[in-house]
This record gives C-alpha cells, structure tokens and sequence, in this order.
C-alpha cells in the first residue's frame, strides 16, 4: 500500500512539474492563481517537483533506500504545505476565488498524503 502511495505521490509532482515547465504563465491563467512576469520562479518550482518525484522512484525502483523514504516525502509535503497555508492565509495574493479553491485543495490532497505515508511509512 505505502508503494501505491508513493507512486501516486511521485505522479501527482511529476504532472504539476511538466505543466509548469511547459507554460507557466497558462497554469497560472487556467487555476487563477498570481501571475508572473515571467515563468523563471514557477519553471524553478518545476525542477524541485520533478526532481522530488525522482528520488522517490528511484526509492521505489530499488527497493532499498536509495532516493526520498516516505519519511523524506512526508517532510517535503508538510514543508510545502505550510507555504501555501501561509501564503495563502496571511500573503497578499492576487488569487481568485478559484486560485483560492485550487490551493485549498492541493493542501487537502498535501495533508492526505502526509498522513497516508506516514502511517504506512
């Protein structure tokens, strides 16, 4: 079950790091979340996410620990997870009500995976 979980997690940053990596500026439109100048910070974001969906394959694909334990993976849920709260609730953002909508869902989902993992971790 924990693999299950792990592999979902692994998906779920690899899908939202190629989005951003593809068209930053069209994600942000599309879930009303703030827009950038630029894409340089979200195609940044893309890499960390991409990265992290990585070592927890390489964790799963080995068998041993030799990328992100679910220990990692719950950390790495939790410390994003408390950004966006943060952001979300005391940051001066441009969100619309769907950004908003958007942010709290992914903190569900963030929140979800943290206890699923470290439950079966």
């Amino acid at each position: 079950m924990l693999d299950q979980v792990l592999w979902l997690d692994a998906l779920l940053k690899l899908f939202a790091g190629a989005l951003l990596i593809l068209s930053p500026k069209l994600v942000a439109a599309a879930f009303g979340l703030p827009r950038a100048d630029n894409g340089f910070y979200a195609r940044l974001l893309a890499a960390v996410l991409i990265g992290l969906a990585l070592a927890i394959i390489v964790e799963g694909a080995a068998g041993r620990p030799a990328g992100l334990d679910p220990g990692g993976a719950v950390a790495v849920n939790v410390c994003g997870g408390l950004m966006l709260a943060t952001l979300t609730v005391f940051g001066r953002s441009d969100m619309t009500f769907r950004g908003r909508t958007l942010v709290w869902l992914l903190l569900i989902a963030l929140a979800l995976l943290s206890i699923a993992e470290f439950a079966l971790g």
